[in-house]
Parts: structure tokens; sequence; C-alpha cells
């Protein structure tokens, strides 16, 4: 049975398997009130969602399967390669950054930024706008690295 929701503080351990996972949006956003207070309204609207503080956990699932029908990242915590893994998975990406990182985003291939400061409303409608909720996306497992 695959994991409907999953709300991770710090993330997994090394060697830990990770669950099973189906999922509407995969919600990477460090600051924690905007987070959860997305993670509650998204959550309201029907949406199925993974939210983590860093792409670090999730990283191992998208390349095992990718899950996630739209994913809303903090562009402050990733990598340019993170980025250009996301955009090159055809996963629809929705970018939080700062205005000074907009023109990184747009480099970088992301179309849809949202500029900081973000509000939850934003961040809902920018998920609607991609994605209306189902009832997940395709379930998919993925172990831990060896």
């Amino acid at each position: 049975m695959g994991l409907r929701l999953l709300f991770a503080g710090t993330g997994w351990h090394v060697g830990e398997r990770i669950p099973t996972v189906s999922a509407d949006v995969l919600l990477v956003l460090s600051d924690p009130r905007l987070r959860a207070f997305a993670l509650a309204q998204l959550q309201e609207e029907g949406y199925q969602v993974v939210a983590l503080p860093t792409l670090g956990p999730a990283r191992r699932l998208l390349k095992a399967c990718s899950p996630f029908a739209v994913a809303v990242v903090d562009l402050a915590d990733l990598s340019d390669e993170d980025v250009r893994g996301l955009v090159r998975s055809g996963l629809p990406v929705v970018a939080v950054a700062g205005m000074l990182e907009r023109a990184r985003a747009q480099d970088l291939g992301l179309r849809r930024v949202l500029v900081k400061p973000v509000t939850v409303g934003q961040v809902v409608d920018a998920v609607r706008g991609l994605r209306k909720p189902k009832a997940g996306g395709p379930a998919c497992q993925s172990s831990a690295p060896t």
C-alpha cells in the first residue's frame, strides 16, 4: 500500500528504506511556517502532498520513478544540478525565489517562479494551475542507496 501523506521534519537517515509514495505534490520549502501552512491548505483542497525541508530525501524517489505530478521548491536551497535534474525529469516545477534568484531560475529552465515573500495562496494557486487534486501520482518504492 502506498503512503498517501508524508511530512518529514528532518528527512530519512542513510541506510533507511524510503516508504512507497504516491502523491500529487512534492513541496520542498525550507521555511517551516510556509511549508506547514501550504501543506495544510493543499490537503484541504484534496491534494496528496509530500512536504520536506530539503530535496535530499526526495532525490532518491525522483531518480527512481518520479511519483509526483508537481514540485514546489525553494530555489535558494537547490544547486544548479538539482534544478537541471528536476527540469530534465519533465516534472512541472514551481520555484520559490528571491528577486535576485529569478534570473537564475529562468536561466536554468524554470518558467514558473514565485518571488519572495510568498503567500500560501500563491503556492496553492500555482499548484492548482498545474494539477487538479487526484488520488496521487503513480506509486513507486525506492530503497536506500547501496
